[in-house]
């Protein structure tokens, strides 16, 4: 596993998502600028659980991956990062993400 920071080599910032009990995707502004799409990230989850899905799948506070505490999750395409879903994995418990991004 490699662990990925802005250190100036990529356009975008690292920012923190606050979680809901409704799915979200990633922000649109945070993972493309313009014509530039962000190809990688690592995602880190604070605070609560989440549970999270990609593409079509759907995801519910009951249906779709957990994902703990302290848990890394790597994007390594614009797809898996623009078809990424999460939510509190429990109703009223706000987890966070942290997006690191890698280009």
């Amino acid at each position: 596993m490699h662990f990925v920071t802005n250190l100036g080599l990529s356009p975008y910032p690292t920012i923190e998502q606050t979680g809901s009990d409704t799915a979200q995707a990633l922000p649109a502004g945070a993972i493309a600028t313009g014509n530039v799409k962000m190809q990688h990230c690592v995602l880190v989850v604070k605070d609560a659980a989440i549970r999270f899905a990609l593409g079509a799948t759907p995801v519910s506070s009951g249906l779709g991956a957990i994902s703990d505490v302290g848990d890394v999750i790597e994007l390594d395409s614009y797809a898996q990062i623009n078809q990424f879903k999460w939510i509190n994995s429990a109703a009223g418990v706000t987890g966070k993400l942290v997006i690191y991004p890698g280009g």
